[in-house]
């Protein structure tokens, strides 16, 4: 019996402390609603070093890009879909527990969006 009490307060060690550090970071998701695949590349951090790309996202549910902790800045977005490229620059500051959605649109418009995690 003090086995199982131990066993169940090591897994309560492991498993609380990472379900909160999700929170704690934030994500930057891709998401294709339209039929021609897409290629996402985006930079970010204070100083715009920061970069983070995929190629041939298919339609489809979000994909996370990237994530990480601490804040964070979304300098420039380019979506590059078949020949057509959009580049967005919102400068958007991104904090914690917060996801920053970027989705192309079935008609191929781009979008973008901050929400809870």
């Amino acid at each position: 019996c003090l086995g199982l009490v131990f066993a169940v307060a090591a897994l309560l060690a492991v498993v609380l402390p990472g379900c909160g550090s999700g929170q704690r970071e934030w994500e930057v998701t891709v998401e294709n609603q339209g039929k021609v695949p897409c290629s996402f590349l985006v930079t970010l951090g204070a100083d715009g070093s920061s970069k983070a790309n995929v190629d041939g996202v298919a339609k489809g549910k979000p994909v996370v890009l990237i994530a990480g902790s601490g804040d964070t800045i979304v300098h420039t977005i380019k979506v590059v879909r078949g020949t057509d490229e959009q580049v967005l620059t919102p400068d958007a500051k991104l904090l914690s527990g917060k996801r920053y959605a970027i989705v192309v649109n079935p008609d191929g418009k781009v979008a973008t969006s901050v929400s809870d995690k």
